[in-house]
């Protein structure tokens, strides 16, 4: 009998929470990017912002020109330009609950991103030293 209800409430709970995720994105108005163009933005913006950082610019001039300059190829991936995307940023940012939802997605889409190119990097280290080593006993 306390299985059936857990079973009822857990399904209950679901179906609210899956209505209540499917009408968030229903409310969006449809001049604003939908929330899973808005992730696939936001990651290649970060990835770019990354990029930045790691070039150790000693200009910041420069920085900000090749971020923009750079940030030009995201719009374009994308379709879209600079001010739809400002104006669905600012949205977003009015919308706290929708925007988490986006960035959780973005942080364990990152964090996959980071796993698999960290497990290529050691792949690469494993065969460039399984070929120094061949090299070395001919």
């Amino acid at each position: 009998m306390k299985k059936n209800i857990f079973f009822i409430i857990l399904v209950n709970f679901l179906f609210l929470f899956f209505i209540s995720c499917s009408n968030s994105n229903k409310n969006i108005p449809v001049d604003i990017i939908r929330p899973e163009k808005m992730r696939a933005i936001l990651i290649d913006i970060h990835l770019l912002e990354g990029k930045i950082a790691e070039a150790n610019y000693i200009n910041n001039d420069s920085a900000i020109f090749n971020y923009h300059k750079e940030s030009n190829f995201i719009w374009k991936k994308h379709k879209i330009d600079s001010s739809y995307f400002r104006k669905s940023f600012k949205y977003y940012t009015e919308n706290p609950k929708i925007m988490t939802q986006i960035y959780q997605e973005i942080v364990d889409s990152l964090s996959l991103k980071e796993v698999k190119a960290k497990a290529k990097e050691e792949s690469d280290l494993k065969k460039t030293k399984e070929k120094s080593t061949k090299e070395n006993k001919k």
